[in-house]
């Protein structure tokens, strides 16, 4: 009898190891596709709240096709080519978790979608009050382009500058990239934006690598799980969630007790301050 529950002991816990969630398959939110890139850029995107005093650094890809253009966390990009080359049908939970930590795929969870023809862009950004997306126009950022050069990634750059939206911008484009396009929201320059920073040193966007591989376009095909906004009602949301985490939309957040959650400010420095 001590033989068998040894025996029902090992099985059950084989069972309890074998059932661990870790090793279970992932379904995979299908992708949308817009094609083949002509063109990656890598950028370093470095910001600073300057209330916190903290820097963080992050590293985007912006895909350029003939028709659309996608910036969007590297490491994420990373992820999905990883995926392909595994095959989704073989990855489980604790892969995933592993690829996103190998990748550093976590943080700065957005993407935007620049569409040419329809000159417009599709924001989807991951924010304390749920993921939202919204659509806009492309930005009129009113460019005054200096005749002041500089050499960046082995390309030589022209000086362009724009007050928009609460901040002074100073660009680089690379005239003989003749792409509309740059990292963010940039566009409407004779060419490739290659540098941005901002006047006040809070956001600063440095090329790192021109490649000119053959790479599809895709992003997740979620926003029916996303809450559509206004770019207004987004950067209003962001603020609050960033500010005061401790206030949602039905309140103040509360313990099982009733007394209040009181939960420090989070990192906060957006692109647009109005």
């Amino acid at each position: 009898m001590k033989h068998l529950f040894t025996l029902l002991f090992c099985v059950l816990a084989f069972n309890l190891f074998a059932q661990s969630p870790f090793d279970e398959k992932i379904s995979f939110t299908p992708r949308v596709d817009y094609g083949v890139s002509n063109m990656q850029i890598i950028y370093k995107h470095i910001s600073t709240d300057p209330v916190l005093k903290e820097t963080k650094v992050f590293e985007n890809i912006l895909l350029i096709g003939d028709e659309v253009s996608l910036f969007m966390n590297y490491g994420q990009y990373q992820v999905m080519l990883e995926e392909d080359s595994i095959g989704q049908e073989n990855i489980t939970v604790g892969m995933m978790i592993d690829m996103n930590d190998k990748y550093d795929a976590k943080e700065n969870t957005y993407f935007i979608v620049k569409t040419y023809a329809e000159k417009n862009l599709l924001h989807n950004h991951f924010t304390m009050v749920g993921t939202m997306y919204y659509y806009e126009a492309f930005p009129d950022f009113k460019w005054d382009i200096s005749s002041e050069t500089k050499e960046i990634c082995g390309m030589m750059c022209q000086k362009a500058t724009s007050s928009f939206r609460g901040r002074v911008w100073n660009v680089w484009f690379a005239p003989d990239i003749k792409v509309c396009d740059g990292p963010w929201k940039f566009s409407g320059l004779p060419g490739l934006v290659l540098s941005a920073s901002s006047e006040d040193g809070d956001h600063i966007f440095e090329c790192e690598g021109i490649h000119n591989d053959k790479s599809r376009i895709r992003r997740l095909d979620s926003l029916n799980m996303y809450f559509k906004t206004t770019r207004e009602g987004y950067n209003k949301s962001l603020k609050r969630g960033c500010i005061n985490p401790s206030q949602t939309n039905a309140g103040m957040l509360t313990r099982l007790d009733g007394t209040p959650v009181d939960l420090d400010r989070l990192f906060y420095n957006p692109e647009e301050l109005k």
